[in-house]
């Protein structure tokens, strides 16, 4: 009863789209239920079996997030890493079977996935998987989570990345879809043998249309302090068609357009040339990705190209094992007092690790968004570092040993592969006291 006049509660609140997705999502579940009816002796069935042939051959069952990019990517990949790498892999001979627990939100990602990957449907695996979580014993037949979700915290990535020779990837193109990337490109007016850069910012339309599009009632307004503007980040866009590159603004849904009428920097977002396919390749092939940190960046991070992530606030989940990314993190700053807070002090009050708006203020936290040059800067560093004519190495010498003993106790963290942004630390060297 007091669910139901919760459900009521909640429609006297939100009106009638609250009604309709309420409506649509009991459809769901009365589908699920019908279909895990029908099937449950044969559920029962398989697993019988599987629990008959454990000793001599273990099959687990698992999901992918196929829901959110970042997790669907990030995490399977991972997944793939500590296979390679015989982590979970049990001392019995394993098979393990996955289902996608919704539609796939990129359809590229998930042909690219089944051709590593056991992906079964749904409605085979999803009730056995129930089955065998309810049956004593079940946890020997479940595919267990990675170590860190999509976080490399024992650095597999950097590891394989140096052993075989910069070619680490799980997943890897066709040749037809190498070809077809080319001719994509060539559509969108860029030559396949031309540099371009993927540039991602976060802005709360993404979330929005798929809260509609998936009936979901979750709020995500506490992830609003991670948007950003997206005219902030044409001085950086500029800068590099100076230097040769091309600028590919990504997005599924976005805001509003891109403001620029330099022929180099291409509003993909919204030209109308956007399919999921490119999303992948794109991704897969730019020199770099200019980030404010989105799922999207787990694209360009499961090909192993470099990515300059800027105004991160949660700045305890910094990527920190791909050795050519740079990061920039928003500045806090004491709403009372003014002050500004060191990366060391941010870190050791758990500041760093914090991800929602509500938990910002509460502890008294203003976030200061980077500027447009200082967004410029990373990028010029990134193109000298990837081309390996970066000559500056007070960051080497001074900044990266504080660095790495902040970061010491971290759990989400393994050895300090990354890079801070170098101009940016030497403009606010506050960040780094009381060592410098």
């Amino acid at each position: 009863m007091n669910k139901l006049n919760h459900h009521i509660s909640e429609i006297k609140k939100k009106g009638l789209h609250e009604l309709i997705r309420k409506i649509k999502v009991l459809n769901i579940l009365i589908i699920e239920s019908t279909w895990f009816a029908i099937f449950l002796p044969f559920s029962i069935l398989i697993l019988f079996l599987i629990r008959i042939i454990r000793p001599f051959l273990v099959i687990r069952l698992g999901y992918l997030i196929s829901w959110r990019l970042g997790h669907y990517v990030g995490n399977t990949d991972m997944y793939l890493c500590e296979r390679k790498n015989k982590i979970n892999t049990g001392s019995v001979k394993t098979i393990d079977l996955w289902f996608e627990r919704t539609k796939s939100c990129n359809l590229q990602v998930n042909i690219m996935f089944r051709r590593v990957l056991n992906i079964y449907p749904r409605w085979m695996l999803h009730p056995v998987l129930i089955l065998n979580n309810i049956v004593p014993g079940g946890e020997h037949n479940k595919i267990p989570d990675t170590l860190c979700n999509d976080r490399d915290i024992r650095n597999l990535t950097y590891n394989a990345f140096e052993a075989n020779n910069n070619v680490a990837n799980n997943i890897q193109f066709t040749n037809e879809e190498e070809k077809r990337g080319e001719v994509e490109l060539l559509k969108m007016g860029i030559n396949p043998n031309s540099k371009f850069v993927t540039l991602v910012v976060r802005d709360a339309a993404y979330l929005d249309d798929q809260k509609k599009e998936n009936s979901s009632g979750v709020d995500w307004s506490h992830n609003n302090h991670r948007d950003t503007e997206i005219q902030n980040y044409i001085l950086a866009a500029e800068e590099l068609v100076k230097y040769g590159y091309y600028v590919i603004r990504m997005g599924a849904v976005v805001a509003k357009p891109m403001n620029s009428n330099n022929s180099m920097i291409i509003d993909y977002a919204v030209n109308g040339m956007r399919t999921e396919f490119m999303d992948v390749y794109l991704g897969a092939k730019c020199e770099f990705c200019l980030s404010s940190g989105t799922g999207y960046d787990a694209i360009p991070s499961i090909f192993r190209r470099p990515k300059l992530t800027v105004n991160l606030s949660s700045i305890e989940y910094v990527h920190s094992f791909f050795l050519n990314d740079i990061t920039l993190f928003r500045k806090f700053k004491s709403i009372n007092n003014k002050d500004f807070m060191s990366l060391k002090f941010i870190i050791e009050s758990d500041f760093g690790g914090l991800a929602r708006q509500e938990s910002y203020l509460k502890n008294d936290i203003e976030l200061i968004e980077n500027t447009p040059s200082e967004i410029r800067d990373a990028a010029l560093e990134m193109i000298l570092r990837i081309s390996g004519k970066w000559s500056d190495d007070w960051y080497d010498k001074e900044v990266q040993p504080i660095i790495e003993s902040i970061y010491s106790k971290s759990k989400l963290n393994g050895q300090m592969q990354s890079r801070f942004g170098t101009s940016f630390l030497r403009d606010n060297k506050y960040l780094l006291e009381p060592f410098l």
